[in-house]
């Protein structure tokens, strides 16, 4: 999921005067060439407003302007292009995507230590909590073990559709956990006015649906994880709209079902791209405070990190208005355009920018430092070693294997993963995150030296695995955070 409301088309755009008009302005603003994701993410990044906001904090913290540099450095590098495409090939191959899951659960592991899911202050409170985009798990496991007692209701989308496999009990097995599957991107009802008819020629008319699950119940906590899943996209002019609805979709849903003073944890990406900042902004004028987290258990790479907004003013006006603004964005992007298909959202001006830098601006240098730290420092590892660690080896040898069908052997990173006989290529084991004992586990056969407890051969958990925030994450609280003024 990328954080932009906002798509550049490399042709051109309309633009808003100062009074109000609409007019053209043709831009020759022409980004390098890639595919898929990574060419949406690098466009994202030539927006003319992204671009503005870049070049402000650029000039007003090192830190930036040296994650800025690392990005660039990045995009001119053959290496992180095969690095980041085989690893975004491999999340949505349901033989590797456990090892993916297993990362969900860390992080989950990570926002529950840093106090992400403090709501209520005994164990035996009896919180409850909404998941979007539900699916392994990770992030109600943490909870659950939080607070017993607790209760999580979840939309995931389905494994056919591209979505992850739940890791954890639900339904009858797990009375606490309930789940319904469903793209939230669909909920037409809870999105748009209902006066507004769906198109017969829509491309995607019969998968509209017309629930509103969970109608009527408030939640502590409402936690939205989605990310696009890569064989779950639109193509063609469209796919650049898809972040945007499931961005807003989760927004929407999720602050209509958040009780007063409630937390809200969202996932987010780009910390200095327009759109996110605004939303930073938003939250901080309907919340008690905002901070921002990024896990260290994994994609440290990545411009994706989580904003937890505590005490949420769900009944104030700006709330509401806030409410309203996405909904509109989500229904222009739906069935916007001539064709009612979706439109791009307008591109703002440089007034409206250089307004939102202006007063927010060092708020978002203070509260976003940390992340960019953390990114900076993972990208200028995994250049210095030019993404050629053994794992990034294994990770594109195994990718090209199987995109060319044949029946080569796995490549293994020597200490990390089990050696599978070239005489035996098929399929890798499913391996839950829940597995320690080292006979059940072949992922982890030589991952670490086993410990004597009770009589009992077990497998301490992978040094890799074992990450912990570091001191200074573990206070962003007084290091990265807004709070309301007394």
């Amino acid at each position: 999921m990328a954080s932009g409301f906002h798509w550049l088309q490399t042709a051109q755009l309309q633009r808003n005067s100062k009074d109000g008009a609409s007019n053209q302005a043709a831009l020759s603003i022409q980004a390098p060439a890639a595919s898929g994701f990574l060419s949406y993410s690098r466009q994202l990044d030539f927006a003319p407003q992204n671009v503005r906001v870049r070049n402000w904090l650029k000039d007003r913290d090192d830190t930036f302007r040296e994650l800025d540099d690392l990005r660039e450095q990045g995009w001119n590098s053959p290496e992180a292009d095969i690095f980041f495409e085989t690893q975004r090939d491999q999340a949505g191959r349901q033989t590797e995507r456990v090892v993916y899951d297993h990362q969900f659960m860390q992080i989950g592991k990570e926002l529950r230590m840093m106090g992400a899911f403090d709501v209520l202050d005994s164990k035996s409170s009896e919180l409850s909590s909404l998941n979007l985009c539900m699916a392994p798990g990770g992030y109600t496991a943490a909870i659950l073990q939080k607070y017993p007692l607790g209760s999580v209701s979840g939309i995931t989308l389905p494994t056919e559709f591209g979505g992850h496999q739940m890791m954890i009990p639900y339904g009858s097995a797990d009375s606490r956990v309930q789940v319904e599957f469903m793209d939230i991107t669909m909920l037409s009802r809870e999105f748009s006015d209902h006066a507004i008819r769906i198109p017969a020629t829509h491309p995607r008319a019969a998968n509209f649906i017309s629930q509103s699950p969970f109608a009527g119940k408030l939640f502590d906590l409402v936690v939205c994880d989605g990310n696009l899943v890569p064989s779950f996209e639109r193509t063609g002019k469209k796919a650049s709209l898809e972040p945007i609805r499931l961005l807003t979709a989760q927004l929407v849903f999720g602050m209509n079902r958040i009780k007063s003073g409630g937390t809200f944890v969202i996932l987010l990406h780009k910390a200095d791209a327009f759109d996110t900042m605004q939303l930073i902004k938003d939250f901080c004028s309907i919340s008690e405070s905002v901070k921002l987290f990024k896990p260290m258990t994994a994609h440290r790479k990545k411009t994706s990190f989580y904003m937890v907004a505590n005490g949420v003013h769900s009944s104030d006006s700006k709330t509401q208005a806030c409410i309203a603004k996405w909904r509109e964005c989500w229904t222009r992007a739906t069935f916007g355009g001539a064709d009612r298909t979706g439109l791009q959202p307008a591109i703002p001006t440089n007034a409206e920018v250089d307004a939102l830098l202006d007063e927010f601006g060092s708020g978002l240098i203070a509260m976003a430092h940390d992340v960019w730290k953390v990114q900076a420092q993972a990208l200028k590892k995994a250049l210095d070693a030019g993404f050629r660690s053994p794992m990034h080896r294994a990770m594109q040898f195994n990718a090209q294997s199987s995109s060319s069908g044949e029946s080569a052997p796995r490549y293994t990173v020597p200490g990390k993963r089990a050696t599978m006989a070239a005489s035996s290529p098929g399929p890798r084991p499913q391996i839950s995150p829940f597995m320690t004992r080292k006979e059940n586990n072949p992922f982890h056969q030589n991952d670490s030296q086993p410990s004597k407890t009770n009589g009992k051969e077990l497998l301490t958990t992978p040094s890799r695995l074992q990450a912990r925030p570091t001191e200074k994450q573990m206070e962003i609280e007084k290091a990265s955070s807004w709070r309301r003024p007394a």
